[in-house]
């Protein structure tokens, strides 16, 4: 009983019933349009057939597009194309199913004289689960989130103008140097800010070199996760304990310089994500990434713009402003904690439709590369299909944001 009670609750049968319904009344359309066009017209009955089709198919994407899925989507264009590959590949599936069902296994060819008919209805069957699957995994899948909540659902209230949240692993060598440049360029400004250093469970003697030179340094934070857990899991932790109405996550290496902010911070709104990019650069960047660093970062973006449709230059550059409201919806649904993060949250905050605008950044030398170009590009392709598996089965969810964010392995060191 309880197994059918929450079968008839799914929504992915009441689409297929509604596709079901969408199929018999395009079916007459198709049918009608070839009758039309043969009988009325006398349009040459090849010709008609072409044209019942593209009225059933269009009329199709219209019927499941806001009918069975309720997909208000503006990308009519893209989503007939891929409607309309989808409807061929279900033409080709019929074809090779009938040839093998008919032709060569024969089916039901003992039963009766009609068996062709037989074989057609078991193979519009199948082709009919396969176009539903497609369509509301494809097709028509891109899924929105209706709305942006604001700061007091969660019981916050900005507090500075500006966080700068850095996630730091080992970096006694490196950090100094980049809090440095940027405390002299915060302290020029005339907003409020606030810094969090997040140490990510590092083993050298960085946190204790942050406590004796920069803990008397107004508005900055130092806060200790219990152990190595990501860069995304540090920056996660960052941005949900920032105040700011606008929140930069930046690396601790200084590659890229919070001077850049100069052209960041005219441009920001409260629906819009700046990230740098290091392939849309100003002059005497490139010559630091290598050949093979950029051979991947192209394949991996366009990995990314096919799963994920982020048609972005640069996903992964780790330096990215995001004003307070979305910050706190993005990186409470986030799941990934470690390179791929980035590509999650630029996913999420597309599925809030947000804008996402890429700057050119300068990057300068950095005395080390933590970048293990192929084996972390096989663990962000791998990150990469769990992100779209999460759109995919819908596991992200604006519901799930009032919940409490857990903050007590978190440990303030000052």
């Amino acid at each position: 009983m309880q197994i059918h009670r929450t079968l008839m609750q799914s929504k992915a049968l009441h689409q297929f019933i509604k596709y079901v319904i969408v199929g018999c009344i395009v079916t007459v359309i198709d049918m009608l349009a070839l009758h039309f066009s043969y009988r009325v017209l006398a349009v040459p009955i090849k010709i008609s057939v072409i044209i019942g089709f593209m009225c059933g198919n269009v009329s199709s994407f219209v019927f499941n597009k806001y009918y069975t899925f309720r997909n208000f989507s503006p990308a009519i264009i893209r989503q007939y194309i891929k409607y309309f590959v989808t409807s061929m590949t279900g033409l080709l599936w019929t074809l090779l199913l009938m040839t093998l069902f008919y032709e060569h296994l024969n089916l039901f060819a003992g039963t009766t004289r009609y068996n062709y008919l037989l074989c057609k209805m078991i193979v519009a069957v199948m082709v009919m689960f396969w176009n539903f699957i497609i369509i509301r995994h494809w097709t028509l899948a891109d899924y929105n989130f209706a709305y942006l909540p604001p700061l007091s659902i969660y019981g916050k209230a900005p507090g500075c103008h500006l966080s700068v949240i850095i996630p730091a692993y080992n970096e006694q060598d490196r950090l100094p140097a980049t809090l440095n440049d940027v405390f002299a360029w915060l302290e020029k400004q005339d907003f409020s800010y606030e810094v969090l250093v997040i140490n990510d469970g590092s083993s050298d003697v960085m946190v204790d070199t942050v406590k004796r030179e920069y803990s008397a340094k107004p508005g900055l934070m130092l806060w200790s996760l219990p152990r190595n857990m990501g860069k995304g899991a540090a920056v996660r932790a960052g941005m949900l304990l920032a105040k700011g109405d606008y929140r930069l996550f930046m690396d601790a290496d200084n590659q890229i310089h919070i001077d850049e902010l100069d052209a960041f911070l005219p441009l920001v709104q409260s629906s819009r994500v700046i990230i740098g990019s290091k392939y849309a650069a100003r002059g005497g960047s490139r010559e630091e990434i290598t050949a093979s660093r950029v051979v991947v970062s192209r394949l991996g973006n366009l990995i990314i713009k096919l799963l994920l449709g982020l048609e972005l230059k640069d996903t992964q550059c780790g330096f990215k402003l995001f004003p307070a409201e979305l910050a706190e919806a993005v990186f409470r649904m986030q799941r990934m904690g470690r390179f791929s993060f980035d590509v999650e949250i630029l996913s999420l905050a597309q599925l809030f439709s947000c804008e996402i605008m890429e700057l050119p950044i300068k990057l300068y030398p950095a005395s080390q590369s933590r970048v293990r170009t192929l084996k972390d590009s096989i663990s962000v392709f791998t990150d990469l299909l769990k992100i779209k598996l999460n759109i995919w089965r819908r596991r992200y969810k604006v519901s799930e944001l009032e919940r409490p964010v857990e903050t007590t392995k978190l440990q303030r060191e000052f």
